[in-house]
């Protein structure tokens, strides 16, 4: 079990301010500790903070500032004049934060009404646990590996990112579905794209609903959409492209080019074998650093923050969680049901594999990709040798 300091220490290299500490020890750990305690905390281990959520608040009020003004009768003015107005009031700011944040807000603005267009919908959503997004992503399904994820839609915490064989087995996802409601609760709304893949959660999630009484139970609380309905979870693909995954789809791609993969069942067999757990490791990675990183607020995107602190202190931010408890016992008819283990490699590849790295001086599986990559390179010889 962590101690005091092993857990406060996670949060400190995370990146979180005081308050947030305070609360997330409060909320998540059950431990209950002061802002005084906690700073003599830090003196006495000698981690040194700078005072984030000063600066951060200091910014905050002036975008808000920034903000009234242009939504009021200083809109079409310029960012010397609306710092004059600022300064006036009490609101001591640098000119050029003030030109910043006109250009965050008005730019687009200005552009729309320039074109005679509508302003884009804004996404809108209660709290945390009000509604998850759910969709599959295939960037990597050509070489074997099928990733499949599930964000918040308030707080935009990745609730799941997992990685297998496949992202078209209704049981597989459904299981991700339990995992997740095991730990979260239950969310309010589900929204995924139409597939095959999502037939078990959906009744899943209406039996999960039906043991509560509020009036959104039931069938209205799961919902079918286009992939561009799906945009919470649909947005964070796009960046999970330019990150690790992004590398990996460029690596296989030139594995390919190297004439070192084909479609061919055994050689998916070999590639999932040497790098599906390096690849679920990073995964594991991205996920873990989105949740603590803070997104930056805008007009169509929601409140601003750590996706962890909005989703676990939703208070702070002047909201509440909407997760529905359910106990574990209520869950385990509905486990039953997703009991159909694919495993990441076959067990004749597996045991083919387990022999011929043994008989050849392999000890374990690597634990870096140049490892993995000469270990497949090596697989390959040897299938070629038995084919």
């Amino acid at each position: 079990m962590d101690t005091l300091k092993d857990v406060i220490k996670q949060y400190f290299d995370d990146g979180f301010t005081y308050l947030e500490i305070v609360e997330m020890l409060r909320i998540r750990n059950g431990m209950t500790t002061t802002l005084p305690k906690l700073k003599y905390f830090f003196r006495k281990n000698g981690w040194k903070k700078r005072a984030l959520a000063a600066v951060r608040n200091a910014e905050e009020t002036v975008r808000q500032a920034v903000r009234d003004q242009l939504n009021g009768s200083s809109q079409g003015l310029g960012y010397r004049r609306i710092h004059r107005i600022l300064t006036n009031n009490g609101i001591v700011c640098r000119r050029e934060d003030v030109r910043k944040f006109i250009l965050e807000f008005d730019r687009e603005g200005v552009d729309l009404r320039r074109k005679r267009r509508l302003h884009r919908r804004k996404y809108v959503t209660r709290g945390p646990n009000y509604v998850w997004h759910v969709d599959g992503h295939d960037k990597l399904k050509p070489f074997g590996f099928s990733i499949h994820g599930c964000i918040d839609g308030y707080s935009r915490k990745i609730i799941w990112l997992e990685v297998g064989r496949t992202n078209k087995v209704p049981e597989v996802i459904g299981k991700y579905y339990l995992d997740a409601v095991s730990s979260y609760g239950c969310p309010r709304y589900l929204k995924v794209d139409d597939g095959t893949e999502h037939a078990l959660i959906e009744p899943f999630h209406i039996s999960i609903r039906n043991l509560d009484t509020d009036e959104e139970t039931a069938l209205n609380s799961f919902s079918i959409i286009t992939s561009p309905q799906n945009q919470r979870i649909e947005a964070y693909w796009s960046i999970l492209k330019r990150d690790k995954i992004g590398w990996w789809k460029r690596f296989f791609e030139d594995l390919t080019d190297l004439d070192l993969y084909a479609h061919d069942p055994v050689i998916v067999e070999c590639i999932r074998f040497c790098f599906m757990a390096l690849i679920r490791k990073d995964l594991e990675s991205i996920k873990n650093d989105w949740n603590v990183h803070i997104i930056s607020k805008s007009k169509n995107r929601g409140p601003r923050g750590r996706p962890d602190t909005m989703y676990y202190l939703p208070h702070l931010f002047e909201s509440q969680s909407y997760s529905i408890d359910v106990e574990q016992e209520e869950l385990q008819d509905l486990y039953v049901a997703s009991e159909f283990n694919i495993p990441d490699v076959s067990e004749e590849f597996k045991e083919f594999a387990r022999i011929t790295m043994t008989s050849n001086g392999y000890q374990s599986m690597p634990n870096n990709v140049s490892d993995a990559l000469d270990l497949y390179i090596f697989l390959l010889q040897q299938i070629e040798n038995h084919s």
